[in-house]
């Protein structure tokens, strides 16, 4: 009833929804880091930021 063929193919099949779930989860902690790096810039005090010094002298 099973044949080398249609184990491979399922296997084949389990691998390919692994990778789809890896990538899911690392698109979604990409997104999470991104939204917390905007809330710690919108929060930033800019007036304890260095002023940008121009090599004009």
């Amino acid at each position: 009833m099973f044949s080398p063929a249609i184990a491979l193919a399922f296997a084949f099949a389990g691998f390919l929804l692994a990778v789809v779930v890896v990538a899911l989860i690392w698109f979604d902690s990409e997104r999470a880091a991104r939204r917390e790096r905007i809330e710690r810039a919108r929060f930033r005090d800019h007036s304890k930021v260095p002023a940008i010094q121009w090599g004009i002298e």
